[in-house]
């Protein structure tokens, strides 16, 4: 019995498998005129040249995708896609199928698929020369996009061929696109194509002789397989809507009204919910059906659930903005549950003078003040209000170098510079611009918030005073730097409205020692700068100027003392010691060498007139300028006082000596 099933095992496998000769010559298989070296040799199975897949998706520029449970092979590329099933009789393009006329087999090992459909379904021409026993594809000159050969279309759609060609620059030609039946589908001057009715025809772009395009419309009626309502199922809220569409399943964005599809929309419980062109409302919790006729062929359902409202109210997204005069904004109002009916929103305005709003929630600031702004469900008397404070209008940068005036500049100034954080605390400048654009300006910043003593390391007492706590040499630092860049900024906006007028600023706290009785006044003002020689008036680059200040913050530590070097002997000249010693000739010039403690005041590049120091010199031998400059004028002996602006007793005096 064992060895009669095994024979009759191997008639049925010889019976069903297509005849194969591969006993004539070899086949050779070309593409654009070059011989392709498969992996196996080709076969012909029933008249059928059969190729390993994988070298021949390869040579055709697909992507290969193996799926081993299924016994699928896909082949991708330009959005392209080409499916087949080893044994069976249809392969997939682009999701549409098409009949093989060999199924996809393994011989002796070997996947084998049929050469002339992979090579058709790439778009390329494929041609059997007898004589020489080969295959030879050919890429076309031109081809449509996703290589379609036929393409299924219902009365009244429309679609766009776009063709392709990596020979022909399309943008120089014209195509002439023709239908070989203008009653089954219409094609204009641009590859448009319209169904008209049931059947086929052949669209055909044609840029000349032997260089055209075509592909196969096939106009069927729509059928229920080919369409679909946009949700199987739905759950809303009382008095909830939903907006419902039959689309087309290959083109999900495309509803069937929109190709002239009438659709008859009804509801099994006008109770539960009702239906009016597709848009279902919610009435009362329960469930129905909601159904979509198309003629009297197609019916759709959709199952539909819907749930208790709940509680309805009016809410706005912000309870308090502020707004500059003359800005406008977008409120935004909810309606919950937002699909109430009667739902749309009335605004108001209780002061118009200071703000107004329209019917979109579009609100106008007018004048500083305050406004109160209430938003209304229509035909309720469900609201939310919010309260607008409006500012006075917001000055740029821009607007202040267009007009170059002086009010104009300190009143931006003031409205966008109202605080400085700080590791001390919030700092409030409040600024005064003075002078004229044709002669000087300045800038005074009155300093509000913690005291610049309290940063100075004379006065540790008003570290507890002020916080309660020291305040660490790192907080004092990051806050001067702050500063430092703080004023520098101001100085290069100053410079940008006042391009060509000197311009000198500092930071000014003052206050009184006896405040009850309004007298004692004193002040202190530190950080100053300027962008001019104090002693010629020229202009010059951005430079602190410390001698300005009568309390030190260009430099991170008080000088402690000041001392002389003589080159000349090597000896350096301590603080009140034995007066130092210079020599020149008459015309010679040379700046002092001073030694500076603590020399970390030097880390920032300053000169001797930044970190604070003056030379003193009554006579006409010599001249010394602000940075230690010394020039003989004559011969003879005179000195020099060098004192330190912030401490008296920090000083040096120097003899020079002219020949």
């Amino acid at each position: 019995m064992r060895k009669i099933l095994i024979a009759m095992f191997s008639i049925f496998v010889f019976l069903s498998v297509p005849s194969i000769n591969d006993a004539a010559a070899p086949i050779k298989v070309y593409i654009d005129g070059q011989p392709i070296k498969l992996s196996n040799e080709p076969v012909m199975v029933s008249g059928t040249v059969m190729v390993p897949f994988r070298t021949i998706f390869e040579k055709l520029g697909l992507t290969i995708t193996w799926d081993q449970r299924s016994q699928t092979i896909t082949g991708k590329k330009d959005g392209l896609d080409i499916q087949l099933i080893i044994g069976q009789s249809q392969a997939r393009v682009n999701g549409q199928y098409r009949n093989l006329s060999v199924v996809p087999m393994v011989i002796r090992g070997n996947t084998l698929v049929p050469l002339r459909f992979i090579g058709e379904a790439t778009g390329n021409d494929v041609t059997w020369k007898k004589a020489d026993h080969a295959v030879s594809i050919t890429s076309p000159s031109l081809y449509l996009e996703g290589r379609p050969s036929e393409i299924k279309m219902f009365p009244g759609l429309i679609t766009q061929l776009k063709p392709v060609s990596g020979k022909i620059d399309l943008q120089r030609v014209k195509i002439i696109w023709t239908s070989s039946n203008d009653m089954v589908a219409t094609v204009n001057s641009e590859g448009l194509v319209t169904a008209i009715a049931n059947g086929s025809t052949k669209i055909t772009g044609t840029v000349s002789e032997g260089n055209s395009v075509s592909c196969t419309i096939r106009v069927t009626n729509l059928q229920a397989s080919d369409v679909r309502i946009s949700k199987s199922s739905v759950s809303i809220e009382a008095g909830e809507s939903e907006q419902m569409k039959v689309v087309l399943n290959e083109k999900e964005n495309q509803s069937v009204d929109a190709i002239g599809y009438k659709v008859l929309w009804t509801t099994d419980d006008n109770k539960i919910a009702t239906v009016e062109e597709g848009l279902i409302t919610g009435v009362s919790a329960g469930s129905t059906v909601i159904q979509a006729f198309i003629g009297n062929q197609i019916v759709l359902k959709s199952n539909l659930i819907v749930r208790e409202a709940k509680v309805i109210s009016v809410e706005l997204s912000d309870s308090i903005i502020e707004m500059n005069a003359g800005a406008t904004r977008q409120l935004l109002a909810t309606v919950n549950p937002s699909h109430v009916k009667n739902s749309k929103i009335i605004w108001r305005s209780d002061n118009s003078e200071v703000a107004l709003v329209d019917g979109n929630g579009i609100i106008s600031a007018v004048s500083p003040g305050k406004a109160t702004i209430t938003a209304t469900a229509e035909g309720t008397k469900l609201s939310d209000q919010l309260t607008i404070n409006v500012k006075e209008k917001l000055i740029t940068l821009q607007d202040v170098i267009n007009e170059g005036s002086i009010q104009l500049f300190e009143a931006f100034l003031n409205q966008n510079y109202i605080s400085l954080p700080s590791a001390l605390g919030d700092w409030n400048p409040r600024f005064q611009v003075t002078g004229s654009p044709g002669y000087k300006v300045y800038i005074r910043i009155d300093w509000m918030g913690p005291a610049p003593l309290t940063l100075d390391q004379d006065y540790p007492d008003l570290e507890i005073v002020q916080y309660g706590r020291v305040i660490t040499s790192e907080e004092k630092l990051q806050t001067k730097n702050k500063l430092r860049d703080f004023q520098m900024q101001i100085a290069t906006m100053a410079e940008q409205v006042f391009p060509s007028a000197p311009i000198y600023g500092e930071f000014y706290s003052g206050f009184y020692k006896y405040p009850y009785l309004r007298v004692g006044y004193n002040y202190i003002k530190f950080l100053g700068w300027s962008n001019f020689d104090k002693d010629t008036q020229a202009k010059t680059n951005f430079h602190w100027d410390p001698t300005d200040n009568n309390f030190n913050f260009v430099i991170d530590q008080p000088i402690r003392k000041v001392s002389y070097y003589d080159e000349s002997t090597g000896t350096t000249y301590e603080n009140g010691s034995v007066m130092g010693k210079l020599s020149l000739k008459v015309g010679e010039s040379k700046t002092l060498n001073l030694v500076i403690d603590p020399e970390g005041n030097n880390r920032l590049g300053l000169d001797y007139g930044q970190m604070g120091l003056k030379f003193y010199s009554s006579g006409s031998i010599i001249s010394v300028d602000s940075k230690g400059m010394v020039t003989g004028l004559r011969k003879g002996t005179q000195s020099i006082m060098v004192s330190y602006h912030w401490n008296a007793y920090v000083t040096q005096y120097i003899s020079v000596n002219i020949e």
